[in-house]
């Protein structure tokens, strides 16, 4: 049986082949840096318009709360108002617990 030739390769020492390694290392690293610094960019980018539409939607609720001083009084009466028919209504509760015989809610058998 003849050996198998293996075909022959460039042999390159252990020194190399580090160099090599941290050459790819580093090129990625670079590679990585450059992604992040452009996420970082458009996160910076994205932060600075949220402040905008918040200082704009400030200046919008500005506006509109100036007109509607007179008119706020209406609203807060209405809810008075709901409050009193809830507290007039039968079934908030406004009874005492001796009040019912538990005979009388629950069935315990014969009678």
């Amino acid at each position: 049986m003849d050996p198998v030739e293996e075909p022959e390769e460039e042999k390159i020492s252990w020194q190399e082949a580090m160099k090599m390694n941290n050459d790819y290392i580093i090129d990625q690293l670079k590679k990585y840096e450059s992604a992040l610094q452009m996420f970082n960019d458009e996160i910076s980018a994205l932060k600075r318009q949220i402040a905008d539409l918040r200082e704009g939607q400030k200046v919008v609720n500005m506006v509109k709360e100036q007109p509607q001083a007179p008119q706020q009084l209406q609203p807060q009466e209405q809810p008075r108002q709901q409050e009193e028919t809830h507290k007039t209504h039968p079934k908030t509760g406004s009874s005492d617990p001796g009040e019912f015989a538990v005979e009388k809610i629950f069935y315990f058998g014969k009678k």
